[in-house]
């Protein structure tokens, strides 16, 4: 499993790959806060995926895999689309 680092954003080789704040430079800097984050907290998850989402979930990971070079797992791959999901999901202001 991969350890959490000291910093307040993740700068790995899966956060650079799906950073979109290059694209996006609405951020207002006065709106920027400075917010102690607490380590993450890992769940172990399960889930039951047919062979059609297995097969995806699997392209997936190796795609990031061969883009980043790096030895990721399935998990590392599940966390970075989540966050990359939450973050597009919040409202913009």
């Amino acid at each position: 499993m991969a350890r959490p680092r000291g910093h307040t954003h993740a700068r790995g080789s899966i956060a650079r790959l799906l950073d979109t704040t290059s694209l996006d430079q609405r951020v207002v800097a006065e709106r920027r806060v400075e917010s102690v984050r607490t380590p993450p907290r890992y769940r172990k998850r399960q889930v039951v995926l047919d062979d059609a989402a297995n097969a995806t979930l699997e392209q997936l990971t190796e795609a990031l895999r061969r883009a980043t070079g790096t030895r990721l797992t399935t998990s590392h791959a599940v966390r970075a689309f989540s966050q990359q999901s939450r973050q597009h999901s919040k409202p913009s202001r």
